[in-house]
């Protein structure tokens, strides 16, 4: 029994799988013998196959990536208490330091300063004056504290 039409691609494909059953397998393969148009449909099939099966050196992207893997590895390899640590230690010197100058600013002649300064100011502002301090005074101990990653993030942009 021969083969009159060319088979579709998707038989080609499974003929060269090898997943057809044997006697369609040989009635194809009779069908190429003869057929120069399956022939050079099969080949191109092969080539693709060939191409698909090499292995490619890796370029400048896929290196760049496989060395952001590398440092992520790192960095969760690392002791899982050490960044809080370091932000803790980070936020007590920034308390150290608001202390400090809260002494230096203590004194009576800074003081008195101080108080005429607030005078001018409407009242009850005080508690706002004090109360922005300490939030940018936090906000600075967090900034520190989180440099490595706000940097890295402002080189990414």
């Amino acid at each position: 029994m021969k083969m009159n039409l060319c088979p579709d691609k998707e038989r080609l494909i499974a003929y060269r799988s090898g997943i057809l059953n044997p006697a369609e397998q040989k009635l194809i393969e009779e069908h190429i013998t003869q057929c120069k148009k399956c022939q050079r449909e099969l080949k191109i099939e092969l080539e693709i196959d060939k191409c698909l099966s090499t292995a490619f050196d890796p370029g400048p992207i896929e290196d760049s990536v496989i060395q952001r893997l590398r440092l992520d590895r790192e960095i969760s390899a690392r002791i899982w208490w050490s960044y809080p640590v370091w932000v803790f230690l980070n936020t007590l010197a920034f308390l150290a330091l608001g202390l400090g100058v809260w002494v230096i600013i203590n004194q009576p002649y800074i003081i008195s300063k101080l108080n005429d300064f607030v005078n001018l100011l409407p009242k009850n502002s005080n508690a706002i004056i004090m109360n922005v301090i300490s939030i940018l005074f936090l906000l600075m101990s967090l900034a520190f504290s989180f440099r490595k990653k706000f940097l890295r993030y402002l080189i990414e942009l």
